[in-house]
């Protein structure tokens, strides 16, 4: 991932973009690499809970007790929190366009003397275009956001949804999955389809990793990286050997329930 460049993040609904943005971010921050987050899908509440999930490892429901149970240890999470991201800026304002974006960049760089090195924008069809076809719309912001990128020197990653066709725990092969005009795909530099294997229901007792297809690549190949996925820690990162061997257990389990499948339907004669 380079500056000057735009990357698309696509995946369904809920298969953890936010998550893989905020992993970014943090490393970033704890770099000392200065970023802007336009949070215009999750609110300023569910944003800084995912974060307290990441850096204190408990759930929701201890997280909600702690604020009245033992508010100072929340309160240490929180500062935590800030700690890990205080190298991050965030905008959740709506009604955003990517004029809006690069005004708010070059802003940024000239009160803080400070050079952003990382934008990320969740998601893209929460952009306003002006246009009202959102298909029409959609392709002309990534365009200009790409523009923003390579003229602010900025890497943009945009998270991106899929045609409706993608059902979840499918892998995205393809960036025809991208929801919305072919332009889109002409404007980033490099294209990511993730998706976790064990988000399907039938599942969820496995559901401890993340794949990254790497679908489009200007500057490499193309390839897939499988990554460990802690759901309660928003966290993603390197399978160790173990976890590796636990994903291809998951794989021949979901292949031979899937041959199972097949069986079935082809002994059933129908009426």
């Amino acid at each position: 991932m380079l500056t000057g460049t735009s990357v698309g993040i696509l995946g369904c609904p809920g298969a953890s973009k936010t998550t893989l943005a905020l992993n970014m971010l943090k490393n970033n921050s704890l770099k000392g690499e200065a970023s802007i987050m336009y949070s215009l899908d999750m609110n300023e509440s569910l944003i800084g809970l995912t974060q307290m999930r990441n850096v204190s490892g408990l759930s929701n429901e201890v997280l909600w007790e702690l604020v009245k149970s033992d508010p100072k240890r929340y309160k240490k999470i929180r500062e935590e929190v800030v700690d890990n991201y205080k190298n991050v800026s965030y905008s959740f304002r709506f009604g955003i366009t990517p004029a809006d974006i690069r005004e708010d960049i070059v802003q940024y760089e000239e009160q803080t003397g400070r050079k952003v090195r990382l934008v990320v924008v969740d998601y893209l069809e929460n952009v306003q275009s002006g246009y009202t076809d959102p298909t029409i719309g959609a392709g002309v912001v990534a365009q200009q956001l790409a523009n923003v990128a390579a003229e602010l020197e900025v890497l943009v990653v945009i998270l991106l949804q899929t045609q409706k066709s993608v059902k979840p725990g499918e892998a995205i092969e393809t960036m025809r999955s991208i929801k919305g005009a072919s332009v889109i795909e002409q404007s980033l530099s490099l294209a990511l389809g993730i998706h976790r294997e064990g988000q399907q229901i039938a599942y969820k007792d496995y559901d401890d990793f993340l794949t990254v297809n790497i679908l489009k690549n200007r500057f490499g190949k193309m390839g897939t990286v499988n990554m460990a996925f802690n759901g309660q820690k928003a966290e993603i990162k390197e399978m160790t050997k173990d976890q590796k061997l636990a994903f291809q257990d998951l794989l021949d389990m979901k292949r031979e329930d899937k041959e199972e499948d097949k069986e079935k339907k082809g002994s059933w004669g129908g009426w």
